[in-house]
């Protein structure tokens, strides 16, 4: 039954980032402040199914990557350092004019100027966005994915990396052709920093605010 269970997730899994790619959110058409709440709805519901299925059944926390002890070593250090470099990254962007405008030229993808929010309204719910892309997807894409992976594939943790770097560029297809590659080759990284520390909470951190920072690269924008 467990096995079942997992592999049914799994394949749910599998076909939803199909679909994803398959059919993507036309952007053009769908509102910010539609798509923000969609977002936030569909990534939850998606996570608690998945994980809180494979939880159900009978793996543990741990398993999924949720534990919360405190890492050591040279990658440990690196991720810190990480941490603190996109943290004040973040408070840069919040509140310095001519760094948004440096940050700028790195966020003018079509999709990037259609979902990235102008008004504070919108950016309030894109805050929202980031905080749960975040958690579920690192749940998802890291924490669940790689355990699933591990019951019915005899291939080893790096292949698992990669496997989860697809499903998570595809799943961004709506952000356009090119989001597959970058946000596949950063969903990798995040696996390998997973596989290096073992436990999810520095990686959702980190994922936070990256996403954190776009909230404000349109900030001086307010007509679009």
């Amino acid at each position: 039954m467990y096995l079942f269970v997992n592999g049914f997730l799994l394949g749910l899994l599998v076909v939803l980032s199909i679909i994803a790619a398959v059919r993507p959110v036309d952007l053009t058409i769908v509102p910010r402040k539609e798509f923000y709440p969609s977002m936030v709805q569909s990534s939850g519901i998606l996570c608690l199914l998945l994980v809180g299925g494979t939880l159900i059944s009978g793996t543990t926390l741990q398993e999924v990557g949720l534990t919360f002890f405190v890492p050591s070593g040279p990658v440990w250090y690196a991720t810190i350092g990480m941490i603190v470099f996109l943290f004040i990254v973040l408070i840069l962007t919040a509140t310095v004019p001519a760094f948004r405008k440096r940050l700028l030229p790195l966020y003018q993808s079509e999709a990037e100027q259609l979902i990235l929010p102008r008004t504070k309204e919108e950016r309030t719910g894109f805050q929202m966005v980031a905080l749960m892309a975040g958690v579920t997807e690192e749940l998802i894409y890291r924490g669940f994915l790689f355990h699933t992976l591990g019951l019915f594939l005899p291939f080893s943790d790096v292949s698992f990396v990669w496997i989860g770097a697809i499903l998570f560029g595809v799943a961004h297809r709506y952000q356009g052709w090119f989001a597959i590659l970058v946000t596949g080759l950063i969903g990798a990284g995040f696996g390998y920093l997973y596989l290096a520390l073992e436990t999810l909470w520095p990686l959702i951190i980190i994922h936070v605010l990256i996403d954190l920072v776009a909230v404000y690269i349109y900030k001086d924008d307010v007509n679009s």
